[in-house]
């Protein structure tokens, strides 16, 4: 089953099967300069307002410059239809077979559960999608993997020679975010430091931390909500607990 969208369109997206798809990757060169008076050609064109655009079948008739007049066959009686359309609304006929399912080439690659964030961001595979021509990276989240989808073969062996690289790049970032934040953890603990009064902290044995803390920290967002608590701060690895207060 293929699901088409169409762009900039109020049109729902459409389940088509492969046995009833007209759809074909577009010619991989469109040399007007074959195109003679009389030639078949196709026009990017709509059968009336509100429908999306399509390529239509027509014959090239004149020439003019930048601009071509075509002939429509609008009816079974021959009844015909011109336009004059620019250059980049026409091509010549495109000989590319309609998609089947072996049209798709496609390549898991595993990550692990600790790069998800990173993974789940499309930005952060721009790069690699735009080096290697894959037309689809996205994370999967079950799999824990990244999925690569081309019509090219060609992609795939790029994908395959350059995916170590994207994944140590994606680690990096994974651990570049990590440090930010524990970064901007330190700063807020350094400015609680300094604006509060009163600071009071106590030790906790390792057994009862679960219940100091709470379920989901509870007990913690609780006492955050006393007043006069500006912070509360958990060191799990001394089990200690500090409280700030002004």
């Amino acid at each position: 089953i293929l699901i088409v969208y169409i762009s900039f369109s109020y049109f729902p997206p459409t389940k088509i099967s492969f046995s009833e798809n007209r759809l074909r990757l577009p010619p991989d060169s469109n040399d007007l300069k074959k195109l003679s008076p009389g030639d078949p050609c196709e026009v990017l064109s709509k059968a009336k307002e509100g429908e999306p655009l399509a390529w239509w079948r027509a014959t090239a008739k004149m020439f003019k410059g930048e601009f071509y007049v075509v002939e429509y066959e609008v009816s079974t009686q021959g009844n015909n239809y011109s336009e004059i359309v620019p250059s980049d609304k026409i091509r010549c006929p495109n000989t590319n077979p309609p998609l089947t399912f072996s049209s798709f080439k496609r390549i898991e690659i595993f990550v692990g559960r600790d790069l998800q964030e990173v993974c789940s961001n499309p930005a952060n595979h721009k790069d690699f999608k735009r080096t290697t021509g894959a037309t689809i990276v996205r994370y999967d989240a079950q799999k824990e993997s990244l999925v690569i989808i081309s019509d090219n073969e060609a992609t795939i062996r790029r994908v395959q020679i350059l995916s170590d690289m994207h994944v140590r790049t994606l680690r990096a970032k994974s651990k570049l975010v990590l440090e930010t934040e524990k970064v901007h953890k330190q700063l807020e603990r350094m400015k609680v430091n300094q604006t509060s009064k009163y600071l009071e902290k106590f030790t906790v044995k390792t057994e009862l931390m679960g219940l100091a803390i709470g379920a989901h920290g509870s007990n913690i967002l609780k006492a955050r909500e006393v007043p006069g608590i500006t912070a509360i701060e958990v060191e799990d690895d001394t089990c200690t607990i500090k409280v700030f207060g002004d």
